[in-house]
């Protein structure tokens, strides 16, 4: 197994005493075009959920060569012996593919972004403000008791608004769209005017708010 993208440790528990207890470790993070994430596909365990938690040999124990392989020098530095270190109980991987039950897992117009990331051909002749209407407000024409917003990086345009990565900042854009354009909510205090009028107005088209909250 390959580790690659963000690699760090994650959450980590603490026991009576203040004892280091179990602890999580993200190895990957990366994109289903890269070989790397082919490798992991054979554990998958069910195509129509993203969440596999598996418990099997085989992938605990090549895991956990590859990482004492990978942290050999650091260990040896430490004095520390590698082959003490116990295994991995569980390895948690999220498959987030087009499989189907996720519509647009990653953000639209990424290529524009990563050259490499191929096209997005059922977009067709499809302008960035009409993507933004329909998957920022995907009930306007459902008959429905409650409306649903979405306002996240995985519903971005990609540098529509002229910038581009990252994920906190692109997710924050179109909340604050949703806010103006749907509710009528002006521009917080805090929030410089030049930014605002550039990076949120500019995220697409601005239909006349029309609700109110419930």
């Amino acid at each position: 197994p390959r580790f690659y993208g963000r690699y760090h440790d994650g959450a980590i528990r603490r026991l009576p005493g203040g004892r280091v207890g179990a602890g999580a470790l993200e190895v990957l993070y990366n994109y289903t075009t890269d070989a790397t994430y082919d490798w992991y596909l054979k554990y998958r365990q069910n195509k129509s959920d993203p969440l596999t938690i598996s418990q099997d040999p085989d992938l605990l124990l090549k895991v956990h060569a590859r990482l004492m392989e990978f942290h050999a020098e650091s260990f040896a530095a430490k004095h520390v012996n590698a082959s003490a270190m116990s295994p991995p109980v569980k390895v948690v991987m999220g498959f987030w593919g087009n499989v189907g039950f996720l519509t647009n897992p990653m953000p639209a117009n990424v290529d524009a972004q990563f050259r490499s990331y191929p096209k997005r051909a059922c977009l067709g002749s499809i302008l960035p403000n009409q993507y933004i209407a329909a998957v920022s407000s995907p009930t306007d024409d459902v008959p429905c008791r409650h409306r649903v917003f979405v306002a996240n990086d995985d519903y971005f345009w990609a540098t529509y608004s002229g910038s581009g990565c990252c994920w906190a900042e692109n997710s924050l854009k179109p909340a604050e769209k949703l806010l103006h354009d749907r509710f009528a909510l002006a521009k917080p205090a805090w929030l410089d005017a030049g930014y605002y009028a550039t990076y949120v107005l500019r995220y697409g088209h601005t239909p006349e708010p029309s609700l109110e909250w419930v």
